[in-house]
């Protein structure tokens, strides 16, 4: 088989170097693949815990607007 390759330039050393390239190539990819998956899990993460702290402030808007009832423009420097 080598023989026949030799005909194309392909000696073993060639045939080596590009085998050499390919598992690089695969290598690379897999490290991509390990840093996007990462990527999305942080940006999963990270919505997770903005609609956790949207929601903590939703009940704590509800008990200041009753304890604040009294006193409107404290309510309205909350948005309220």
């Amino acid at each position: 088989m080598i023989e026949k390759l030799a005909a194309y330039g392909l000696d073993q050393a060639r045939l080596t170097a590009g085998l050499q390239e390919i598992n690089n190539t695969e290598a690379a990819y897999a490290k991509y693949q390990d840093f996007r998956g990462a990527s999305q899990q942080a940006t999963q993460d990270r919505d997770q815990l903005v609609e956790a702290i949207a929601r903590e402030r939703q009940k704590i808007l509800i008990v200041a607007e009753v304890a604040l009832q009294d006193k409107p423009e404290l309510l309205e420097q909350l948005g309220h």
